[in-house]
């Protein structure tokens, strides 16, 4: 059945978009961590996981559904890299993963895939520390040697006299003493 791509996305919850296809073997090798996020993210009703292939056989891409079977949305799109979906968001290597606000807005599309070791922590802490409702802006940057991600939010922000210490493990600034954690969320990420 035909579906526009507003269907999908700006229902009320955040949707993290991974787009691949069966011949990707990077595609494919992402899938357990796609997986992995939405076990982890099981329940909880402000994000949504979808994923749309590229395949121009749907029998394969319906095979690899059957021997996957993945707990999430899954969609297709016949027309490859010529698709409007790719032309539309700029698309033109896969695996590629976008991430869209409740509303349907652009945070990211090029988010990081799912199976980057510091995307949760990330995600995590900037949806704790914001306010219900409020967006997160995720930007990365891909340099020569190293890959740059901006995390935005609109929570509490850090204390001018804190700035210094946030990154030392265990440390919990004094606002959020309350809330769960180890203090260790912000130090791994700075040694990744």
């Amino acid at each position: 059945k035909p579906l526009k791509f507003s269907d999908v996305i700006g229902k009320g919850k955040v949707v993290y978009l991974d787009v691949w296809a069966t011949w990707c073997g990077p595609c494919c090798a992402e899938i357990p961590h796609v997986e992995a996020l939405v076990k982890h993210y099981a329940g909880n009703p402000n994000i949504e996981f979808v994923s749309i292939s590229l395949d121009d056989n749907v029998a394969k891409w319906k095979n690899k559904l059957k021997a996957d079977k993945p707990e999430w949305r899954q969609f297709i799109t016949t027309d490859g890299m010529k698709s409007d979906l790719c032309k539309e968001y700029q698309i033109n290597g896969i695996p590629r993963f976008m991430l869209f606000d409740k509303a349907g807005k652009i945070i990211t599309t090029n988010a990081p895939r799912a199976s980057d070791s510091e995307i949760q922590n990330y995600l995590d802490n900037a949806i704790k520390y914001s306010p219900k409702e409020s967006a997160v802006k995720i930007e990365v940057r891909k340099y020569e040697f190293y890959v740059c991600i901006n995390v935005k939010d609109q929570g509490m922000g850090v204390c001018e006299e804190e700035k210094a210490q946030i990154f030392r493990r265990f440390y919990r600034g004094g606002r959020v003493q309350q809330e769960e954690g180890a203090g260790i969320g912000l130090y791994l990420a700075r040694e990744v």
